[in-house]
């Protein structure tokens, strides 16, 4: 593995640990909302925090599952492909997941901008919406790092086996 493929990893890593803390605060505020329901005592905007979480969970975890290739995929066919073949195929994949997650980061972060500009809160709670919006911005951008150099690696090797 190369510096710059542990540098990735390592960045993968970190974030990823973000989106495990989100994980873990969606668990503690639901278990303490239910608790506190029996007791007629909810949690005041429990939903909006838990969706607000889930958000920066499935974004911050991202690179790391593209790292890992911990992703579903469905190979019995590629695999009995000539290895020139697959590299192409595999770089084809990345380049096209690169164009979509740019695309996302892109348009998350206009988003996100026009709902600062807007001052857009959260209903029950008034907490900001936009730096979850950037969050996804800012998760799917490492993902599109991850997938850049994911692309050139399986280009190198589609060229030069």
């Amino acid at each position: 593995m190369t510096k710059q493929e542990q540098f990735l990893v390592r960045i993968a890593v970190a974030v990823n640990w973000i989106a495990a803390g989100a994980i873990v605060a969606m668990m503690l505020l639901v278990s303490a909302d239910v608790l506190l329901r029996l007791f007629r005592a909810p949690i005041p905007g429990a939903h909006d925090i838990v969706g607000f979480l889930a958000i920066l969970a499935v974004s911050l975890s991202l690179s790391y599952t593209t790292v890992m290739k911990s992703h579903i995929a469905v190979d019995f066919i590629v695999e009995k492909l000539p290895r020139r073949v697959r590299y192409f195929i595999d770089s084809f994949n990345a380049l096209a997941a690169l164009v979509i997650f740019s695309l996302i980061t892109w348009q998350s972060g206009r988003y996100g901008l026009s709902l600062k500009a807007a001052g857009e809160t959260a209903q029950t709670m008034n907490i900001p919406v936009y730096p979850f919006v950037f969050g996804i911005s800012v998760g799917c951008g490492f993902l599109c790092i991850i997938l850049a150099f994911q692309f050139f690696i399986s280009l190198r090797r589609t060229v030069k086996p």
